[in-house]
């Protein structure tokens, strides 16, 4: 770190101070911001959460891929970006370097679309305390999606069906009075 930018962190940290306002969630919002310019994906991330009810289908999960994403990552003493995974979220890569490569593949973790390269996204992976803390509820399938709620009907419910419908039912069950 060179001398103006250590100035610039004093002056970011004790900032707040004379303010009256706490210096730690103002070292937090800066380290987001370093995260953020490393990964633009994770830009204003908090202004993006969703509004809705998440027990009434107003989650939306790529949302928290995003913030499980950001919580795998800090910044070190030398203000760069390093994997920190803990115990709440995992990213499936050894270096930033590699998840900078997926980004440029267009292999971005939590909006990846299966484009034939063998490499694949790195995989987030988040523990049951993250998603019930950050991200409880469901999210609602889009109308345009067709593919979201067609898997699941001809997955489960028509071979469901069509089992129950192939039972024999010749035989009845008599209870004794």
């Amino acid at each position: 770190m060179n001398s103006i930018q250590m100035r610039l962190l004093v002056l970011v940290c004790l900032l707040p101070l004379v303010h009256g306002q706490d210096a730690s969630s103002s070292s937090s919002d800066l380290n987001a911001t370093i995260i953020s310019n490393e990964f633009w994906q994770l830009s204003n991330l908090s202004d993006q959460k969703p509004q809705g009810n998440p027990y009434l289908g107003g989650q939306d999960f790529t949302w928290c891929c995003l913030k499980a994403f950001e919580n795998a990552l800090a910044v070190a003493d030398d203000g760069s970006v390093v994997i920190r995974n803990n115990s709440g979220s995992t990213i499936g890569a050894s270096t930033v370097k590699e998840l900078q490569d997926a980004a440029q593949r267009n292999q971005f973790p939590c909006t990846a679309k299966y484009n034939g390269d063998p490499r694949g996204a790195p995989v987030v992976e988040i523990d049951y305390g993250f998603l019930a803390d950050e991200c409880p509820g469901w999210e609602r399938s889009s109308e345009t999606n067709l593919n979201a709620w067609l898997h699941s009907l001809s997955g489960f419910l028509l071979p469901a069906v069509i089992f129950c419908l192939s039972v024999p039912r010749r035989r009845k069950l008599y209870l004794h009075r």
